[in-house]
Formats: structure tokens, C-alpha cells, sequence
């Protein structure tokens, strides 16, 4: 007990020692204010009061000799004021503290006297203009929001300029998103203000600025204050909504899913009048200039902005609230003259299907949707191109999230009207392009089985994927490449093969005549059933080897683009079987057994000379596609077993078999610029056999032999041969030229020299 008394006597006096010494001095308050939590600890009511009185006799004198401080010094000039002016300046920041800690402190009461300094401290936040009161501007902006989150007495006193400082401190350009964060934790101080009265203005505008702000924006603390604003009186949300609508235009995509977020968790939050105003003034209002948007580009803007509440259809009270603000709006617009107008309400119709109010009967239900799918339709045979175009994305895209919900006497006839007549729109190309787009679409997000029984239609009756084969020939390369995109997501669906829309043939008369991105494609279908692997490979062989006989420039165009799609080893596995055709006639089984024991028998019989001559062209376009490939260190097993196969042996035997025809030659030429020089030593003189062709030797014969100097390393010979031939005045300086670069490659002999000058008018063709 006496220990009690002794540490009670003791605080009692310390308490009483502060007190008489802030009393006296305003140092000590400065002093003071850094431990002013610790120091305060202890202190009864009286003191606290006597504290205040200290605080406001302190506060009174430097606001006195602080005034100097509020008012701006000219522009170069020294501070006014000197040492006594920042002195006051530390007594002011060092009050701001100190009643701060009084502030925080639940046991303490709030003195009438600490609630007028805490109001005279208040009111000078936006008269200290000097730039060293900047921390005594945040000392008592701290101790306002202390003031008014520990919910003390007269806190109202305290918002205005605070707000307004949290307020400009969130709308600087240094500004980061704890200012923001600031600004929301003391949202709730928003709702002292009257916002009609005019003296309101300035701080409405601060609040205007916040909406179009992308720090704000992108905080999810300052998305929250955005959609408080709009609770804080019901006038109000017309100014929040021009600000945002002023900005929708100019501002980018991701700002626009933002506004869309605000809008509904505005509308969510929102009841009684705010929420008559939101619907009718915001939301209602972006849907009606969404639909009569002048431009394209603003229609879009005004739609990313309200997807955000189109996606929120599976919460409570959506679906209605989306029907009953559309349903004056868009049934009239599908029928207007005005194709834009038709265009933009025809895209917000598919975007927010199915329109519908969970609450009305099944039979009314049924009968909405019934006339939603008799608007889509109708837009399918609008007499507008872009309106159609639209109508078939859209009616792919509900028919492909709204399968299973959706009877088939109302889908099917949708796909056969898409089928039938838009496939074949004569009037733009865009929208058959949109038909086969939107059935990729329908088949990459529906793979069910109900949905490949309607595609591959009944035994009696043709697929409805029918009429769209001859439009593998459509005159535009557009529709062309859409359909073989289609074909190619048909190929990755379980069930329905890509050749009941389009035979294989058709596919191979068009491989030649595409250019090569479209090529790709085709090459993409038509590889799995040429390829030799598996147990298959036998057939496969038999189809690729009757291809090269029959359709040579197809199978040329195919293998040019296996590389592409195939595996290095199955690109080597295809050269070799190749090679085994070129060399022994056999049938595909007997040719995919010397390719494994890599040896061709004695005794058998070479190809007829056109199947050899088709298949050396085949060869060679492979080897020149994938030459690139197998030549980088990471193939290097794989061109081994290239060389391997296409060794000085074969090489030579082709040689012999292809004698007497220059169509055959070029193609085994082709072949050998992949292979090194000591693989085809007949065909090591290069320049000699350039020197020998005419003048006018067409790109055909020349092509193969640069391809060969180039490759063997002959290259600098052969511009110093042109060099030579069109300067001779420089013959006899380059008539000791070197053929080939040090370090391997082949070499020129010397006793061709004299063979191997060019004509100037042979050294232009080369070059």
C-alpha cells in the first residue's frame, strides 16, 4: 500500500512539475510534443483541462507572431519573419501534437478549451502559405482525422479544410495511394456538408477531379470513395455523371471497366432516390447514347462501360433492373431506319441476352425470350452489312454459352439460316467470313454431343456444315482463310472430322494456288494423312508416294511446309523414304523396310523416270524447308542421320539415274546444296557449270548452283568472277582470285579457269 501511495504521489508530481513548467514556458510544449503520449499517461481530468488552457494560451500568442507565415512571400525574396516566425511555427506543430495525444486517448474528455484550439488550428490549414509551415499543415490535418475518427466532441468543425487538404494531397501529381487510402478512411466525414449550399462549390469540384483521376481510379480504396460519392446527396450524382461521361471517350479501355465497376456497386448500394437516380440518370442514360452513338468508336466506349454490369447478371436483381431500363430503349431501335442506330442496339441486345425477369411466370419468361430470338432473326436478314455481320457474331456466341438452354427447334434453324444463306451473302464478303468465325467460336466453346449431333445433322438429311464447302473457292482470300480455320478447329473435335465439310482433294487443288499463310493451313489438315507413323505409316507412304507421282506440284507445296508442323526426326524419316523410292521401285511396305535397315538389295529395279523425276522435286523442296532447321546444333543427331542416308554412294546413284534430264538434275542440284562437297564431288565444279549457261539462262537453272556455292563456301569465286566480268580492266588483278575461303569448302580446279569466266551479260543474271 505504501508502494501505491509512493508511485501515486510521484506521478501526481511529475504531472504537476509539467504543468507548471508548460504554464510558464512554451519550450517546454516543443519539448513536449514528441513523447507527448507516453508523457501524458496518467494525467486526471483537471490536469487535462489545465493542459488545455496551457495549449490555447500558447496557440493564441503564435498565431500572432505566426502571421507572417500566411501570407506568400514575393517571388525571390528572403522569408519574412525570420527565427521568431518558425518558432511559432514549432509551437503551433508542437499544440497539433500534443492535443493529438489528448485526442487518441479514450479516457481522457476534450476540454472546451482544447475544442478551440483544435478549430483555430483547423482553420489556418490553407492560410499558411509560407513553405515552412508545410509541416505544420500536416501535424494538423493528423490531428484533425484523430479528432474525428476517435468521434470527439465538435468534429464536425474540423472537416471542411480538412477534406479539402486529404482532397488536394490525393489530386497532386506526387500523389500515391496512401493519400487515397487517407482520403477513404475519413469518408464518412463527407456527409457533414450541405451540398446545396453554394460555399460547397469548391470542395464538389475536388471531388468532380477525383472521378476522372487514374491514381484513384486504379486504388481499390479510392473505387470505394468514388462509389460513396455517389450517396452524398441525390443532385449531386448528375455532376458525377457528366464528369465520368466526359472522360468515357477520351480515356483508355481499362479506366472504362473501372467506371463500369463504379456504376454497379453505386446502383448496389444506392435506394430510394439515389437509386432512382442512378438507374434512370446514369445507367439508362449511358444505354440510351450507347444505342444512338453518332460514331462507332463511342458506341464501344459507352459498352465497355456498362459490360461490367451486363456480367453481373448472376446476382439478385439485375436481370430485372437490366430488362426494365432496356425495354424502352432497344425494341424501338431495332426497327428504326437508321442502320447505325439498328447496328449498336443489335451488339447491347447480344451483350446483355437474355433480357428477362426471374420473378415473372414460366410463361411470360418463355415468351421474352422467344422475342428476343425472333429480333436476332430478323437483324440475320437485315437489309444493313454491318448489321448482319454483327447478328451472326451474335447469335454464334449466345448459341454457344446458351446451349443446353436453348431448345432445338430454335437453334437449328438458326445454324441452317447461317449455313444456307449468310455463308453465300453475296453482297460483302465480311459477312460470310463473320459465318465461319462465329461456328469456330461455337464449336471452341461447345463441344457437346448435342451440339455435333445438330452440326453432322441426321442420316436423311445432310449436314448442315454442307452448303459451306464450295467455299473453299470463294474469290476472297478472307473467306478462304476463315473457313480453313473452322476446318481446323473441327479437326481437334472428337466426333466430327473435318473431311465431312471439305474433301481432302478440294483441299489439295487449292495447296498450289494459296499463298503460303493459307498454305500453312492446308498443310496443318492434310499432314496426318500423308505422314508415314504408326501402324498406319504404310498407307500413308502409299498416299504420299501416289501424291508425288500424280499431283507433284501439291506434294512439293505439302512437304515445303512440314517442317512446320513436324517433329526433326519425322522430317528425316521422310527424306530417307524418299531417297528409297528415288533409288529401288518397290511398294510402300517394301520401302519402309530399307529405310530401316538403311540398304537398298541388289538387283531392284530403279522408278519409272517421271516418278523419279517427281519425287527428286519433292525431295528437294523438303530439304529446303528444313535445311535451316537441321542445321542449328541443337538437330545435329538428326542431320547426322541425313548425311548418313544421303551419302557420296547415293548421291552418286541418283547422279546415274538422272543423266540426259535437266528437270531431274536441278532438283538432285537442289538437293545437294544441303549435303557438303565431299558428298557430291561431280557436282563440285560450281563455277564452271554458272560459266557454261547462256546468257539468258533462266532463274530456275541458276538458283540451284549460287544455292551449291553458297553452301560450299564458294561464294567470294563467284563474286570475284563477276567482279571480273564486269570490270576488265581488273581481269588480270582478279584472274588470281581465290574460288573458296580457307578452311574447307570445294575449290575450283585449275585447269578450269579459263571455263569458269563469266559474260557481262551472264555476271547481271547472277548478281
Amino acid at each position: 500500500l505504501f508502494d501505491w501511495f509512493y508511485r501515486l504521489f510521484a506521478l501526481m508530481s511529475r504531472a504537476e512539475g509539467l504543468l507548471l513548467e508548460l504554464e510558464s514556458s512554451a519550450s517546454k510544449l516543443v519539448e513536449l510534443a514528441p513523447t507527448a503520449g507516453e508523457s501524458l499517461q496518467g494525467f486526471s481530468a483537471h490536469e487535462v483541462e489545465r493542459l488545455s488552457e496551457a495549449l490555447a494560451v500558447h496557440v493564441h500568442a503564435a498565431l500572432a507572431a505566426a502571421a507572417p507565415a500566411f501570407d506568400a512571400a514575393p517571388e525571390g525574396s528572403s522569408a519574412v519573419g525570420g527565427e521568431s516566425v518558425e518558432g511559432a511555427l514549432g509551437i503551433l506543430a508542437a499544440a497539433a501534437a500534443v492535443a493529438r495525444a489528448i485526442a487518441v486517448e479514450p479516457s481522457f474528455g476534450i476540454p472546451e478549451k482544447l475544442q478551440a484550439v483544435a478549430e483555430a488550428l483547423h482553420d489556418i490549414i490553407f492560410d499558411l502559405h509560407d513553405p515552412r509551415a508545410s509541416s505544420l499543415q500536416g501535424a494538423i490535418v493528423e490531428l484533425c482525422e484523430s479528432w474525428w475518427l476517435a468521434e470527439r466532441p465538435g468534429r464536425d468543425e474540423l472537416v471542411p479544410q480538412t477534406i479539402s487538404y486529404l482532397l488536394v494531397s490525393a489530386l497532386h501529381e506526387a500523389a500515391t495511394a496512401a493519400d487515397v487510402k487517407r482520403l477513404w478512411a475519413l469518408r464518412s466525414a463527407l456527409g457533414v456538408l450541405d451540398y446545396a449550399d453554394p460555399s460547397v462549390a469548391a470542395l464538389k469540384r475536388l471531388l468532380l477531379h477525383c472521378m476522372i483521376k487514374p491514381l484513384v481510379l486504379r486504388c481499390a480504396e479510392g473505387r470505394k470513395l468514388l462509389v460513396y460519392l455517389f450517396g452524398l446527396h441525390p443532385p449531386f450524382i448528375a455532376e458525377l455523371h457528366r464528369a465520368i461521361k466526359a472522360q468515357i471517350p477520351v480515356c483508355r479501355k481499362s479506366l472504362r471497366d473501372l467506371y463500369g465497376e463504379i456504376y454497379f456497386r453505386a446502383w448496389r448500394a444506392a435506394s430510394g432516390a439515389y437509386l432512382e437516380r442512378l438507374e434512370e440518370g446514369c445507367l439508362q442514360d449511358l444505354m440510351f447514347h450507347a444505342v444512338h452513338a453518332a460514331s462507332a468508336n463511342m458506341a464501344t466506349a459507352l459498352r465497355q462501360v456498362l459490360a461490367y454490369t451486363h456480367a453481373q447478371k448472376r446476382q439478385r436483381g439485375v436481370d430485372s433492373m437490366l430488362l426494365r431500363l432496356y425495354e424502352p430503349i432497344l425494341w424501338r431501335a431495332l426497327k428504326v431506319a437508321n442502320p447505325h442506330v439498328r447496328r449498336n442496339a443489335a451488339t447491347l441486345l447480344i451483350e446483355a441476352f437474355p433480357l428477362q425477369d426471374p420473378t415473372l411466370p414460366l410463361t411470360q419468361l418463355d415468351e421474352a425470350l422467344q422475342r428476343q430470338f425472333d429480333a436476332l432473326a430478323a437483324l440475320l436478314k437485315d437489309d444493313s452489312v454491318p448489321v448482319r455481320v454483327v447478328a451472326v457474331q451474335g447469335v454464334c456466341r449466345i448459341l454457344a454459352l446458351f446451349w443446353e438452354l436453348i431448345p432445338s427447334s430454335t437453334s437449328t434453324p438458326l445454324l441452317l439460316l447461317l449455313t444456307k444463306e449468310l455463308a453465300h451473302d453475296a453482297a460483302a464478303n465480311s459477312v460470310r467470313v463473320a459465318v465461319f468465325q462465329g461456328l469456330r467460336f461455337l464449336l471452341a466453346n461447345n463441344g457437346s454431343a448435342a451440339c455435333l449431333a445438330t452440326l453432322k445433322g441426321s442420316a436423311a438429311s445432310k449436314s448442315p456444315l454442307a452448303p459451306l464447302a464450295p467455299l473453299l473457292h470463294d474469290s476472297s482470300q478472307r473467306v478462304r482463310r476463315a473457313m480453313l480455320d473452322l476446318l481446323i478447329e473441327l479437326s481437334k473435335v472428337r466426333g466430327l472430322a473435318w473431311p465431312s465439310l471439305a474433301r481432302p482433294e478440294a483441299l489439295l487443288t487449292r495447296l498450289p494456288l494459296e499463298p503460303p499463310p493459307l498454305q500453312l493451313r492446308l498443310a496443318r489438315l492434310l499432314l496426318p494423312l500423308y505422314l508415314p507413323a504408326g501402324k498406319t505409316a504404310p498407307l500413308q507412304l502409299g498416299r504420299l508416294l501416289k501424291l508425288c507421282a500424280e499431283r507433284t506440284a501439291c506434294a512439293a507445296a505439302l512437304l515445303q511446309h512440314t517442317p512446320k508442323l513436324a517433329a526433326p526426326s519425322a522430317i528425316v524419316k521422310v527424306a530417307k523414304l524418299l531417297l528409297c523410292a528415288m533409288l529401288a521401285d518397290g511398294s510402300p511396305e517394301a520401302i519402309l523396310l530399307m529405310a530401316e535397315d538403311d540398304e537398298i538389295p541388289e538387283g531392284v529395279p530403279p522408278p519409272p523416270a517421271p516418278l523419279l523425276e517427281s519425287l527428286l522435286q519433292c525431295a528437294a523442296s523438303l530439304l529446303d524447308a528444313a535445311g535451316g532447321l537441321l542445321a542449328s546444333p541443337e538437330h545435329a543427331h538428326e542431320r547426322e542421320a541425313l548425311l548418313a542416308a544421303f551419302s557420296q554412294q547415293a548421291v552418286g546413284a541418283l547422279h546415274q539415274l538422272v543423266a540426259g534430264r535437266p528437270v531431274a538434275l536441278r532438283s538432285l542440284v537442289r538437293i545437294a546444296a544441303h549435303l557438303p562437297a565431299n558428298h557430291v564431288p561431280l557436282y563440285t565444279d560450281t563455277l564452271r557449270d554458272i560459266a557454261s549457261q547462256r546468257d539468258d539462262a533462266p532463274a530456275t537453272v541458276l538458283r540451284p548452283l549460287l544455292q551449291c556455292a553458297v553452301s560450299w563456301n564458294l561464294d567470294a569465286a563467284v563474286l570475284a568472277a563477276v567482279v571480273a566480268a564486269l570490270a576488265p580492266s581488273a581481269a588480270a588483278a582478279g584472274a588470281g582470285a581465290k574460288r573458296g575461303r580457307k578452311g574447307g569448302g570445294a575449290k575450283a580446279s585449275s585447269s578450269g579457269d579459263a571455263a569458269a569466266e563469266l559474260s557481262p551479260a551472264l555476271a547481271l543474271r547472277v548478281l
